[in-house]
């Protein structure tokens, strides 16, 4: 599984990253300074940039950077993250009337949560194929048909 993580994500460094940034269960005080996050937010944001700009993302490094530490710091303030599901946290997140003002960063946060963790679905298509188009039926010439 984290292969098929790693190839849709060929280029971010370090995966922990991600995982930081998903994780919202784990945010805290300490969190919001830690700079490390901060350069895993923008080297996403660069290596996904395209797709991003075409989705909207319009802001610079430093008004994303900002997004992120405002979203982390009303969590932390208003909704407690480490005592509910990342889930709960998110869906909060995404339908508060302050969204609008996170536009970027949620972008964000929604493209790496479309990342497909695994390429199983492409692996049954072809083994289906497979099963459709075997070796003996593609070996045919016209006369036995």
């Amino acid at each position: 599984m984290s292969s098929a993580l790693e190839e849709r994500l060929e280029g971010v460094d370090d995966l922990s990253g991600v995982a930081r940034i998903l994780n919202c269960e784990g945010w805290n005080k300490e969190y919001v300074v830690d700079g490390t996050t901060d350069e895993d937010i923008l080297g996403i944001a660069a290596q996904f940039e395209t797709p991003l700009k075409l989705q909207g993302m319009v802001a610079t490094e430093l008004e994303l950077v900002e997004e992120w530490h405002d979203i982390v710091q009303y969590s932390l303030d208003y909704l407690n993250p480490s005592v509910h599901n990342y889930r709960a946290t998110r869906f909060k997140l995404f339908h508060l009337s302050q969204a609008s003002k996170w536009c970027n960063i949620l972008l964000l946060i929604c493209l790496l949560f479309s990342l497909p963790v695994s390429n199983a679905e492409l692996k049954r298509f072809f083994s289906a194929l497979k099963r459709v188009k075997r070796s003996k039926r593609a070996s045919l010439s016209q006369s036995p048909l």
